[in-house]
């Protein structure tokens, strides 16, 4: 069975959605759109045709939503308050449990009670067996899996928002790669931090020698340039001529820097 039972707008906004007629008034939420349901009017927001809803013109009496007399907004509400014919009307549940990740996990020991319930016992597959004996091979059974299970690449197109993050898809396992797309919605790839440091930069003077204080150690910059051109790289600096080529995974290894511990 699977763990994900949610919708994926469920999953990502905590909403669902029904298409207005014209003339219907009530809508029902089900547990399948919200689970646990909402309780309350001041639990959830309406939205129809992108355009917020005055609580005035909806009541709630768990598990339906009705539309009222509309005096409000005349734009997406027929006069007795239904949604007007082919408008989206979302309705979001305010300050619910977020779901992001919930999906994710079963634990060790929900999966040894229910081979317990559904194999072992009078008249099963296995008459008897030492739980500690189901418990080693449920973990075997784990380990075999992440050695043994299909990779699968998926991929999404968001926009991101100033704040620079994002919800993590509910299949998500790990990255295989970041890109942004130009004007000619070609890809470039944004490179992970690993593929760049920060060394200890050592002063030079003009024909490259060493600088040293006065007890004879190496003077040093408070800053590496390889890091200091990192953090002010203009994403749209043409890279093609740059110190960096591709490699047979298709990441972009820097060959003009070496780092010695």
């Amino acid at each position: 069975m699977s763990l994900f039972t949610i919708s994926q707008e469920r999953y990502y906004n905590n909403s669902t959605n029904f298409t207005g007629d014209g003339s219907t008034l009530a809508f029902t939420l089900t547990t399948a759109m919200f689970d646990p349901l909402p309780t309350a009017l001041g639990d959830l927001q309406v939205f129809v045709n992108g355009k917020e809803i005055s609580q005035g013109n909806y009541s709630y009496s768990s598990p339906t939503l009705t539309f009222s007399g509309n005096t409000n907004n005349t734009d997406v509400l027929e006069s007795d308050g239904a949604p007007k014919n082919g408008l989206q009307i979302i309705v979001v549940q305010i300050n619910a449990v977020e779901q992001l990740g919930s999906y994710q996990h079963i634990t060790l020991a929900d999966i040894v009670n229910n081979f317990m319930i559904s194999y072992v016992g009078e008249e099963k597959i296995i008459p008897k067996v030492k739980r500690s004996n189901v418990i080693f091979f449920a973990q075997r059974a784990l380990q075999e899996l992440n050695y043994d299970t299909l990779r699968g690449e998926k991929s999404q197109e968001i926009e991101v928002p100033d704040s620079l993050q994002m919800k993590l898809p509910h299949d998500y396992v790990n990255y295989v790669k970041l890109a942004w797309i130009d004007a000619a919605g070609i890809e470039h790839r944004i490179m992970p931090i690993r593929v760049t440091g920060n060394p200890t930069a050592l002063l030079q003077d003009n024909n490259y020698n060493y600088l040293f204080d006065n007890n004879g150690k190496l003077l040093t910059a408070n800053e590496s340039e390889t890091n200091k051109k990192f953090r002010s790289l203009d994403a749209t600096v043409d890279l093609s001529n740059s110190y960096y080529r591709k490699d047979e995974d298709g990441f972009a290894r820097q060959l003009s820097a070496y780092y010695f511990s």
